[in-house]
């Protein structure tokens, strides 16, 4: 994000680096760690400690003669990375998973990170070419 940049840019910037890491997406975890002598830790993943992801459209439900089937998240009790967000397009707008480590963050914290990145998509919805860092 150095530079400044426009929403707009910034999603350009991010769109060149993600095809480009695209090409070495089959390289196994395992071995990337080792060549780059990362260090692990049980309390930490080594190479990556927050996670975003936005889902491809799901059916939130199935319809079979004689059976109808709903989509259900299951519980998870334990956080793989420090904090993942997972943005998941439904018909009527979009469904946010926000996952963190207890270790290191409180509920009012991942509110308010939440309420910023609501706060953040409004802003570039309205003005997709204004500039991330606030004065």
């Amino acid at each position: 994000m150095s530079g400044d940049p426009t929403f707009r840019q910034f999603l350009k910037d991010v769109r060149a680096a993600m095809t480009k890491a695209l090409d070495y997406q089959d390289v196994p975890i395992d071995r990337l760690i080792r060549t780059l002598k990362l260090e692990r830790s049980s309390n930490r993943s080594p190479l990556v400690q927050v996670m975003f992801s936005l889902q491809e459209r799901l059916k939130e439900s199935l319809k079979l003669p004689g059976l109808t089937m709903n989509m259900v998240l299951p519980p998870r009790h334990i956080s793989i990375f420090n904090l993942t967000m997972e943005l998941i397009p439904l018909a009527t707008g979009m469904l946010g998973l926000l996952e963190y480590n207890t270790d290191l963050f409180n509920s009012e914290t991942v509110s308010r990170i939440t309420a910023h990145y609501v706060n953040l998509l409004q802003r570039v919805v309205k003005n997709p070419d204004s500039r991330l860092c606030l004065r």
